[in-house]
């Protein structure tokens, strides 16, 4: 009985010791994991951005003398807009609900061109929705006049967040973003948003008191 008993209790040292080894390896799994998920969120936010969207590089369709060259990035066409409010459209050249909005957008273009500053921007080919050649062709059958141009990368798409096609990013005179619309919009509810940010001074715009930020 004596010797067993020494056996038991040399074992027990040795399993307390196997639990401790086996507990501090649960912490730093767990808080490795809290380290990861941590660093993750921050990374989110971080890359999240404030107030512009983010630089990108666009050739021009069209228009380069509005834009301020014919392969410019964001921040030189904030630029050329000399404290005008930005219109950024983002469109594929065989996208339909872009084919469907596009009238109503130059119609509202024809009507205010000298208030702000429309940029269509094709993002088509990254969403498998036209090539350069088919959104050359549509802004041609369409008769678009405003300036068009063509992402020379994916930056825009994750920049903005861009989801779907159709996407339409209203800036301030600032250059700051202040609403966006993801899918169709119809040329009356385009309008409103214009002239929502066409009459509003950019200070107040960045404050949110045209009512879409």
């Amino acid at each position: 009985m004596t010797g067993s008993g020494s056996a038991a209790s040399a074992k027990r040292p040795r399993y307390r010791q196997q639990r401790r080894q086996s507990s501090s390896k649960i912490g730093l799994w767990i808080g490795g994991g809290v380290a990861a998920t941590i660093l993750v969120i921050v990374g989110l936010v971080i890359g999240s951005g404030s107030g512009g969207g983010g630089n990108f590089e666009m050739t021009a369709y069209q228009g380069a003398d509005r834009l301020g060259g014919s392969t410019v990035d964001f921040d030189e066409v904030k630029l050329a807009a000399n404290g005008k409010p930005i219109v950024l459209n983002f469109w594929g050249g065989s996208c339909p609900p872009c084919r469907a909005e596009m009238p109503g957008f130059q119609q509202a273009y024809e009507r205010n061109s000298n208030d702000f500053m429309m940029v269509g921007l094709d993002v088509g080919p990254f969403f498998g929705l036209g090539t350069q050649n088919s959104a050359l062709q549509l802004l041609r059958d369409l008769e678009i006049s405003y300036p068009a141009a063509y992402a020379t990368s994916r930056a825009p798409i994750s920049q903005f967040r861009a989801t779907a096609l159709p996407s339409t990013f209203f800036f301030d005179g600032d250059g700051n973003l202040v609403s966006s619309v993801v899918g169709f919009m119809n040329e009356t509810e385009f309008e409103r948003r214009l002239q929502d940010l066409i009459g509003v001074p950019a200070a107040d715009a960045l404050h949110g008191e045209d009512g879409n930020a």
